[in-house]
């Protein structure tokens, strides 16, 4: 896997057989990224070989806890192996139904438009006037 600040956002790209313990792995080192730019968007592109088993889905909410992820992250995740999407979007679903940030797409520029504010809010995506992004935050 890479890491790597894209000015706006933080991107990942990964690739093969998917653990757990890999997750972990991955998610160090973009919550370091993250720290490290002052920029919590994460766009991650995927193209797995061996998904995440459907069990391991219900262990990403205490990972995401242990790690540090809250919801000041937005995520937005394309999972580009269409075989395995599914078990992705279940991924999605037990994050989102426990109040953290992120979404599943099956496309990248979809996935960008979202995480960048270009789509309407309506969709769990952020607004324009959103404090979501990179870079120091204004006063209160």
């Amino acid at each position: 896997f890479s890491v790597s600040f894209e000015g706006r956002f933080v991107k990942v790209a990964s690739n093969g057989a998917k653990s757990l313990e890999y997750a972990r792995q991955v998610w160090t080192e973009i919550v370091s990224a993250c720290r490290k730019h002052d920029c919590y968007m994460v766009l991650g592109v995927s193209t797995p070989t061996v998904p995440l088993g459907t069990m391991e889905a219900y262990d990403y909410p205490r990972l995401f806890a242990d790690i540090g992820i809250t919801n000041k992250f937005r995520i937005a995740w394309v999972e580009l192996n269409d075989e395995v999407f599914d078990v992705y979007r279940f991924v999605d679903n037990v994050l989102w139904n426990r109040g953290l940030p992120g979404r599943v797409f099956s496309g990248v520029d979809e996935a960008e438009a979202w995480l960048l504010g270009t789509v309407g809010s309506q969709d769990g995506g952020p607004s324009r006037s959103s404090r979501l992004g990179c870079g120091p935050r204004p006063a209160p």
